[in-house]
């Protein structure tokens, strides 16, 4: 994590599946990136975490999963698929945003999963951060 920018800070707080959140703040905003690894074998598994991750934001199920399309960009070790997921105007001040990165090496059964989760400005104004951060990760993929 010593690339992370100095807004970025390791939570200490350890939970399963997950290496640990590192937390983005900005005045009294918190947001957090959060980094697993899932089992996942192809796009015919994404409509549950999809789905997941509109309800971490506050948006409704759905099956289409183009609602939040997927957007490619390149990591180090190869393509990895960027989708968006805005929280309903509604929300107003609560209003949440995330960004969802995940990416699949060859040959290799499980998929990298980087969410970066929290108030809407606040996501915002880190997004070229984030990307910056996933993009400077190295993975042994042994």
């Amino acid at each position: 994590a010593d690339h992370a920018p100095r807004a970025f800070q390791i939570d200490p707080n350890q939970r399963p599946t997950r290496a640990a959140p590192i937390i983005v703040s900005s005045g009294n905003q918190q947001g957090e990136i959060i980094v697993s690894q899932f089992p996942i074998t192809g796009l015919h598994d994404l409509p549950a975490p999809i789905t997941r991750w509109r309800g971490n934001v506050g948006l409704t199920p759905t099956d289409n999963l183009n609602s939040n399309p997927p957007q490619e960009m390149t990591l180090a070790q190869g393509p990895a698929t960027l989708r968006e997921f805005s929280g309903p105007e509604s929300a107003g001040a609560a209003r949440k945003r995330q960004f969802v990165i995940y990416t699949q090496f060859p040959g290799q059964p499980t998929t990298w999963f980087f969410r970066f989760v929290g108030p809407y400005e606040l996501v915002s104004t880190n997004k070229p951060a984030f990307e910056a951060f996933v993009k400077s990760l190295k993975f042994d993929t042994k």
